[in-house]
């Protein structure tokens, strides 16, 4: 990832005593922790595992939300409608979280299933909001156009209904991004998420909360990284959504 090309491995990952808990300077930007490794660095691997694992969530949740969604819609009040709606209903009563925690926990530590178990999930919101979008267009004049030019039914909804409902269903999916991120600190909490020494921001937050009176830098910086991350990914998702207002 884009971050992980400005790490350095070694300051990372080396063990240094005696350069343990340096505060913030000129040559560590965001101090070091208890082992003397530098918090710059492993915050810059972390970013870049937390968003490899968002990254394959939304490249799995996305085709899930536009193809189930699109069926969904364009059945509407048939038995394809009523299974999917009903799928959609059962991932919204059990909380996200614990969905996740738990096949993590049947799954195993580590991160490699992380963005299969979170885009299996988080799919869900997005899917209705196609569901809706479908059925509006659907009942447009440009479709009932195609229809009688005798397009296809896969003609219209590659041409006429995903280039429409594409937009909508990925600003929606990454207005879930501060969910889906944090998702690593519950899974660091549980002890599922990624293992040590592999950093993960919800793991430098967590650690660093312990040592927040005498080394605050440790949880601070990492938070505020997190932050500037996530208003960066809303500002992505209000520009997507204003370019698709315009376009409509």
């Amino acid at each position: 990832m884009f971050f992980e090309l400005f790490a350095n491995e070694s300051a990372a990952y080396g063990i240094r005593v005696p350069q343990a808990l340096q505060a913030p300077s000129g040559e560590e930007w965001f101090g070091t922790d208890a082992r003397g490794r530098s918090q710059w660095h492993r915050t810059l691997i972390a970013t870049s595992i937390s968003l490899r694992i968002v990254g394959g969530a939304l490249a799995l949740a996305l085709p899930l939300s536009l193809v189930l969604g699109a069926i969904s819609g364009a059945c509407a009040g048939r038995w394809p409608d009523h299974l999917i709606g009903w799928i959609i209903a059962l991932l919204h009563t059990v909380p996200f979280f614990l969905m996740v925690v738990a096949f993590a926990a049947l799954a195993g530590p580590g991160t490699k299933l992380l963005p299969w178990l979170i885009g299996s999930i988080i799919w869900a919101p997005a899917a209705r909001l196609v569901r809706a979008e479908t059925i509006r267009i659907l009942g447009g004049s440009f479709i009932r156009a195609g229809r009688a030019a005798g397009f296809s039914s896969v003609q219209i909804f590659a041409r006429g209904l995903f280039p429409l409902t594409t937009p909508p269903a990925t600003v929606a999916l990454f207005y879930l991004f501060p969910e889906i991120i944090g998702i690593d600190a519950i899974l660091t909490l549980f002890g599922l998420g990624p293992q040590p020494p592999t950093p993960s921001l919800g793991g430098l937050i967590f650690d660093g909360i312990g040592r927040w009176d005498a080394a605050p830098w440790l949880a601070g910086f990492p938070c505020l990284f997190l932050m500037i991350l996530c208003f960066g990914i809303h500002f992505l998702a209000d520009q997507i959504s204003t370019q698709f207002r315009r376009m409509n």
